[in-house]
């Protein structure tokens, strides 16, 4: 996989765009269920900037409330 450009958001940032806490975000991206890409990095947790987007923009299209003007 080539990484050059690519940007990676941290558990803390994960955690608190899904207003959680960081053990919980943890316990999430751990699990073999967690929607989108999670990289593991010696003992360091990145989540693809682009597939946590797609994810949590894919919400929107289950509610019908988010993305509507």
């Amino acid at each position: 996989m080539n990484t050059e450009g690519m940007r990676f958001m941290r558990v803390d940032e994960v955690a608190a765009i899904l207003n959680i806490s960081k053990s919980l975000a943890y316990e999430y991206m751990q699990g073999a269920d967690c929607p989108f890409a999670v990289l593991k990095i010696n003992s360091r947790y990145v989540v693809p900037y682009n597939s946590f987007c797609a994810w949590y923009e894919s919400l929107g299209d289950n509610d019908g409330e988010r993305g509507r003007k």
